[in-house]
């Protein structure tokens, strides 16, 4: 038997796009707005990044 599994980091998808160009399209093209707007904003700003080097 064979097994297979897909996993994406759509978090790196992310931080390729300008922000307040999402959060605006995702407003005026789809309706998002309020609550759910505000979901997205949380999770798209202050997103700190890091590269670890070595074992430490």
């Amino acid at each position: 038997s064979c097994a297979a599994m897909i996993c994406l980091d759509l978090s790196a998808a992310f931080d390729t796009i300008n922000h307040q160009i999402l959060l605006e399209r995702l407003k005026m093209e789809f309706g998002i707005t309020d609550t759910a707007l505000s979901w997205f904003s949380s999770y798209l700003s202050n997103r700190p990044q890091f590269i670890k080097l070595g074992t430490l």
